[in-house]
């Protein structure tokens, strides 16, 4: 990325914040970062801190898994992938996907059962949402799992990197993983208050929650011209150090 280019995103990200279009997350320290994957579906993580042995949960993967290839690539890490849409199964069953990728047709939840999933309006789309923004009389019934009911029947006892995108559904979900006690490395979440019934402030209660036990360590400035890209692309990564035994936290 040019300086330039740089510099103009760090300006409209500030704008966003300053006029309300974007959560006030801002950097309190620093670490070494990496990115994986390609421009849209790539996601930032902390360097140094994955190797083969690692436990890498992908939930919300759609049509783009560049993040997860990219993982194995480097790591040769296992990518468990969580995504219940009955169209991204189809997609994937026509990708040569490597072995260390695994696929799960189920949504993470803050409650074990079912929910609805609706349909994208428009056809060429593939996120569906547990959120009625989309047709509403448009949907499918899907399994739906807690974090804590996914990791007890694959075995795991912590995680070292959860990815979420999700949706809009994030909300709950990281609640119910704070109150869980869940032992995780690295959370990399993307909130969704571009939604009729999600806004910045739900973000911002969302972060302030989560900001109990971690702290800002960088910002990146993924915006584009599209402002609805900005605003898709907001992901924030949470992570607990386990050198320092210190919570802290990206958001990008």
């Amino acid at each position: 990325m040019s300086k330039v280019k740089e510099v103009l995103r760090m300006l409209k990200r500030e704008w966003q914040m300053r006029s309300g279009k974007a959560p006030k997350t801002r950097v309190q320290i620093k670490v070494p970062q990496e990115r994986h994957g390609s421009d849209y579906g790539g996601w930032m993580i902390k360097s140094g801190t994955i190797n083969a042995a690692s436990i890498v949960y992908s939930v919300g993967i759609g049509n783009d898994i560049t993040f997860d290839l990219s993982m194995i690539k480097k790591y040769g890490v296992k990518i468990h992938a969580f995504d219940p849409t009955p169209e991204v199964k189809t997609w994937l069953d026509a990708q040569p996907l490597p072995a260390e990728f695994l696929y799960k047709g189920v949504a993470l939840s803050d409650s074990d059962g079912s929910m609805k999933f609706y349909k994208p309006e428009n056809p060429n789309h593939i996120s569906h949402s547990t959120m009625e923004i989309n047709n509403r009389n448009a949907f499918v019934e899907v399994p739906a799992k807690r974090l804590t009911t996914l990791m007890k029947e694959l075995g795991h006892d912590h995680i070292d990197i959860l990815k979420i995108d999700i949706e809009g559904a994030e909300y709950a979900v990281l609640k119910d993983i704070l109150e869980s006690g869940i032992k995780i490395g690295q959370i990399l979440v993307e909130y969704h208050h571009f939604f009729d019934n999600v806004s910045v402030a739900d973000t911002e209660a969302s972060v302030a929650l989560l900001n109990n036990i971690i702290t800002v360590f960088s910002t990146s400035q993924q915006l584009d011209t599209n402002i609805l890209y900005c605003v898709l692309n907001n992901k924030t990564i949470f992570l607990y150090d386990k050198l320092t035994e210190t919570p802290v936290a990206l958001s990008c």
